[in-house]
């Protein structure tokens, strides 16, 4: 645009030579006009430039508001339209776009390093959408932020959507007017008319079409806009309708996941509403979200009373007591916990706790409420039944066992070899049989509590020592190398059941002997420390396969190697020897190595509450 002072200046300088009245009126009207053609074209030029940034920045605001649409619709059903969001930052005027949490923490981003950055740059107020000057880091380029919050009633703080828009359009748009103008200048008012004209139809009228297109997007009417011009509003348009296209197919496939979504969260809620066991649904928080009709039963509430209530603000007795049950909070513990009711039947639970994740954020709690009532009552009916079956077994084997031994002591006249051969396998299957029937006993009596404990001050000591004399000879009879090891340290009396222990003991040191091989090794060793004695058991014997170690203390089992090399055997010796450890306070561990031996650690404590 030419500079208006210097053309005043030329005006002075030539005007003298023009004499004649007309030419200066020519003159002067040539320059006025040429001055109010500079004017106009300035304020044209400025006008034009202003209603190019207004547009600009009016229909990224639109953009904005579509796309923090689109993004809420994502949180709420959590398919993200990443296509649809990756084709807003190949705009031309959108130099950034950042989805960013309240924290502060840039969630998506047009350039995936900004991921996970940290920003500081908060809108200042409480509108929805604010639009300041601001530059771009990167490159230090002037341009327009707008900011709009994302309201979602998915979280609680709004989100933020950031639209950076460079203003390298609009500069080019003023310098494309300033040149096509400038002919103007130097032409007849008229044409600068026709010009205005031209221009307004050529450059306002697109983005009018294209504003009113934003606009009605934003009220959810995905139209394209016809524009046929090839410069750069047409490239705009161009780009504009295939990012409509992109939203149409974004919006098709968000309807297609939502009304997937919501099929297959129909089905699970209709599996958890008729799941047999009871289920409880805490989010995070720990408020009840969902408790199906099981649990409403077994707890005599309603589901009106409790959905998004506090689980302990509960008015609930029985809800109070499950509480009570995991220590007064819900956590992730992996244990199971017992609960049970007496009315109108008495029941008994199994209470688990299960994480609730989304991806790698944990954000619930599931309580399951297994009944077990019927395996309790199977199980009491299966112990009272050993017991009673023990009991009556035990008599009459005692009396076979008196019988044979009266005819080894030949009372009734003498045997024969092959006689007595029989009589001893006789005595020995009975013997095998009584020890069986001791072992079930033992088992019987201790599910059901009754295994009668009685504890005292005794000396450790001694009671290892006694054991370890009991073994010397089958572990010398077999060629064992059997070793016992007591520690220099001065061990108080503990607290035990004498009879008890060492009936824990011989179970360990009988395994021991029983499945090492001759010339392998046996050692005790009883050492102390600062808070308790450790008494370890160790042998050289065939092992335990490792995928079977988790299963050696429970009933009947036994190692499949174990069945190999030695086929009797009750496997409830280390069941019961485990069950007396735990009862005096203490804690029994394994480990073990296939073929190469097994180690066994028992740890007392010096001062256990029992």
């Amino acid at each position: 645009m030419p500079d208006i002072g210097r053309v005043m200046v030329f005006s002075y300088q030539i005007m003298p030579k023009f004499k004649s009245i007309l030419n200066k009126i020519l003159l002067v009207t040539l320059l006025a006009s040429l001055i109010s053609a500079s004017v106009i074209l300035a304020v044209s030029i400025w006008s034009e430039t202003k209603m190019i940034k207004e547009n600009l920045v009016e229909k990224n605001v639109k953009l904005a508001e579509v796309v923090s649409n689109i993004i809420v619709h994502a949180q709420y059903t959590n398919v993200w339209p990443l296509e649809a969001l990756k084709k807003v930052g190949e705009s031309e005027d959108i130099v950034f776009w950042w989805v960013v949490k309240p924290n502060g923490e840039i969630y998506l981003a047009n350039n995936t390093d900004d991921f996970g950055k940290i920003i500081n740059d908060f809108p200042s107020g409480d509108q929805d959408t604010e639009i300041k000057d601001s530059f771009f880091y990167k490159t230090g380029e002037k341009i327009k932020l707008i900011t709009h919050l994302i309201k979602s009633p998915v979280y609680e703080k709004p989100w933020i959507f950031y639209l950076g828009i460079s203003e390298k359009s609009v500069v080019k748009a003023q310098r494309d007017m300033m040149l096509s103008n400038f002919a103007f200048f130097f032409g007849i008012i008229a044409l600068v008319a026709f010009i205005a004209v031209l221009l307004s139809k050529n450059i306002v009228k697109p983005i009018k079409k294209l504003q009113t297109a934003a606009e009605k997007i934003g009220r959810g009417q995905f139209i394209e806009v016809k524009i046929d011009s090839k410069d750069e509003i047409g490239q705009l348009a161009t780009t504009f309708n295939k990012m409509v296209n992109d939203l149409k197919s974004s919006q098709k496939a968000l309807e297609g996941a939502r009304d997937e979504a919501e099929t297959e969260r129909n089905k699970t809620v209709a599996a958890l509403t008729n799941f047999p066991d009871g289920l409880i649904l805490l989010d995070e928080n720990k408020k009840i979200r969902f408790i199906n009709p099981e649990a409403q039963k077994i707890l005599e509430i309603s589901e009106k009373q409790i959905i998004n209530k506090y689980i302990g603000e509960t008015t609930s007795t029985r809800l109070a007591s499950l509480l009570k049950t995991f220590g007064g909070d819900i956590k992730i513990d992996n244990e199971v916990r017992e609960f049970s009711i007496n009315e109108p039947i008495k029941r008994v639970f199994n209470l688990k706790v299960a994480p609730v994740m989304h991806h790698e954020d944990l954000i619930g709690f599931l309580i399951v409420m297994i009944d077990t009532t019927r395996e309790k009552e199977i199980d009491a009916m299966k112990s009272q039944f050993v017991s009673i079956a023990a009991h009556q077994l035990r008599t009459p084997l005692t009396g076979i066992k008196w019988s044979f031994l009266a005819l080894l002591e030949k009372e009734t006249g003498a045997l024969n070899q092959e006689q007595q051969r029989v009589i001893e396998g006789g005595v020995s299957a009975v013997n095998h049989t009584i020890i069986l029937i001791n072992d079930l006993l033992n088992v019987a009596h201790v599910e059901e509590g009754k295994f009668g404990f009685i504890f005292k001050p005794v000396g450790l000591l001694s009671v290892i020592e006694e054991v370890f004399k009991r073994y010397q000879g089958p572990a010398k009879e077999k060629g064992i190398q059997f070793s016992l090891e007591l520690g220099k340290e001065n061990i108080p009396e503990l607290n035990i059941d004498k009879e008890k222990f060492a009936l824990a003991m011989d179970n360990l040191i009988d395994n021991a002997i029983k499945y090492t091989s001759p010339g392998g090794k046996i050692s005790i060793k009883l050492e102390k420390k600062t808070d308790l004695v450790k008494l370890t058991v160790k042998d050289s014997g065939i092992g335990i396969p490792k995928k079977q170690i988790e299963r050696l203390f429970t009933k009947f089992f036994r190692g499949e190697n174990a069945l190999l090399f030695q086929t009797s055997g009750s496997g409830l010796g280390l069941y019961i020897a485990k069950n007396i450890i735990e009862r005096h306070g203490g804690t029994i561990e394994v480990s073990s190595v296939e073929n190469k031996g097994t180690t066994f650690v028992i740890s007392l404590p010096l001062s256990a509450k029992l």
